[in-house]
């Protein structure tokens, strides 16, 4: 994303939309376990490292936004 980063855009989106259901998928094998724990800290709904099983995903879309 050029013009911003992943915790921005939650940031955004937890503020302008705070029902909306947040899930982060990452595959980045830089940082990756400080990317995903700094992303449930700032309240994501979610996060999956890839690669992950679709039938966890389709269980989290499934359960209610927190």
């Amino acid at each position: 994303m050029p013009e911003r980063d992943g915790f921005e855009l939650v940031d955004a989106i937890k503020r302008e939309f705070p029902e909306t259901k947040v899930i982060v998928i990452s595959g980045s094998k830089q940082r990756l376990v400080d990317y995903l724990t700094s992303a449930r800290m700032i309240g994501v709904d979610a996060t999956f490292q890839k690669p992950f099983k679709v039938e966890a995903l389709l269980k989290t879309l499934e359960r209610p936004a927190h």
